[in-house]
C-alpha cells in the first residue's frame, strides 16, 4: 500500500513514526486539496494502526481486510453527493459502531469530506471527540477545514497536505496511462481530481472554455450540453485556471469584475440547485457584453 502513494514522503514518515511511539492521538485532520490522496493516506494510516507490525504489511489478513473495505474495526463516512450532508443520523450510526468491541484492539473511522457534516451532526461528533472511545481513532480528511466548527479543529492533529508537485503528476499519470488533455488537464489542476472523467466530457469542456475566452455567442445555443454537472465543473475550473494566469500579469478592472461573478457562480455551483446552463450564460453575458 505505502507504494501505491506518491508524493507526502514526510507526512507518511510522521505517520509512521506516531503510530510505533504508541502515542496515537484519537483524532486527526488531513487537510489540503481535491485530488492529491489524503483519503489513500487515511487508509494507509488505518493499516499501520490495525495491522500485528504496526508497518501496513499488505499480506496479513488486516491490510487485505482494509484493501477490500471489509474490516469490521475500520469504517467510513461519506456522502456520494457532494451537495448533500453528513447527517446526524451518520454520525450517531459511527458512534454506535466505535463502542462495539474491537476485534484487533482498536478501530479506525474516515470521515471524508468531513466539512460536509451538517450542524446537528458536527455538534453530535464533537461530543464523541470529548470522550473519545479509547482505542479509536478518527480520521477527518477535507479540502475545506475553515468550513468545520473551530471545536472540531482544535480536538485533532491537524496534518496539511502540500499539493503534487508536477513531478508526482507525471508519475502518477505514466502510472495510469494517462495521457492527452487528461494528463494536461491533471497537471493543471496540481491533482488527479478529474482523473475519472470521461475523455468526451473534457474535451467539450476544452472547447467551451476555447470559444468562450473568443466570446463566440453561438456557445449560447449549446447550453443543454452545460445540464451535466461534471462539465460544467469542469469549465468553471478551466475559466478559473484561465482566470488566475491572466491576474497574475494584470489586474485591470474588467478581470477583476469577472474574478468577483466568477467566485459567486462558484458558491451557486456548489451549494444551490440551480440551473446551470444558466449560471453559464449569466457568466458568458455578463464577460462579454
Amino acid at each position: 500500500m505505502r507504494e501505491e502513494v506518491v508524493g507526502h514522503s514526510r507526512i507518511l514518515e510522521f505517520l509512521e513514526r506516531i503510530v510505533k511511539s504508541e502515542r496515537m492521538p484519537h483524532a486527526l485532520l488531513f487537510s489540503g486539496k481535491r485530488g492529491i490522496g489524503k483519503f489513500k493516506v487515511a487508509t494507509l494510516l488505518a493499516m499501520m494502526y490495525l495491522c500485528k507490525t504496526r508497518d501496513a504489511c499488505g499480506s496479513c489478513k488486516s491490510c487485505k481486510s482494509i484493501g477490500k473495505g471489509v474490516h469490521e474495526d475500520f469504517k467510513v463516512v461519506f456522502v456520494p453527493d457532494k451537495k448533500k450532508n453528513i447527517s446526524i443520523e451518520d454520525i450517531r450510526e459511527l458512534k454506535e459502531w466505535t463502542y462495539v468491541g474491537a476485534s484487533s484492539g482498536g478501530k479506525v473511522a474516515i470521515i471524508d469530506d468531513a466539512h460536509l457534516m451538517s450542524i446537528e451532526a458536527a455538534n453530535a461528533f464533537l461530543k464523541t471527540l470529548e470522550e473519545p472511545p479509547i482505542g479509536t481513532v478518527f480520521v477527518l480528511v477535507t479540502p475545506s477545514p475553515y468550513k468545520l466548527p473551530q471545536t472540531i479543529v482544535s480536538r485533532c492533529l491537524n496534518v496539511r497536505f502540500q499539493p503534487l508537485t508536477k513531478e508526482d503528476i507525471e508519475r502518477i499519470c505514466e502510472i495510469k496511462g494517462v495521457s492527452g488533455l487528461k494528463r494536461k488537464l491533471c497537471l493543471m489542476s496540481g491533482s488527479m481530481t478529474f482523473l475519472d472523467y470521461e475523455d468526451k466530457t473534457i474535451s467539450k469542456a476544452f472547447e467551451i472554455v476555447d470559444r468562450f475566452e473568443r466570446g463566440d455567442y453561438n456557445l449560447l445555443a449549446m447550453l443543454d450540453d452545460l445540464k451535466d454537472e461534471a462539465l460544467m465543473e469542469l469549465v468553471l475550473f478551466m475559466i478559473r485556471y484561465r482566470l488566475n494566469k491572466r491576474l497574475k500579469e494584470e489586474r485591470d478592472k474588467k478581470l477583476m469584475d469577472v474574478h468577483k461573478e466568477l467566485t459567486y457562480l462558484e458558491k451557486m455551483f456548489y451549494w444551490s440547485n440551480v440551473s446551470y446552463s444558466s449560471l453559464f450564460e449569466y457568466l458568458f453575458l455578463k464577460v462579454v457584453l
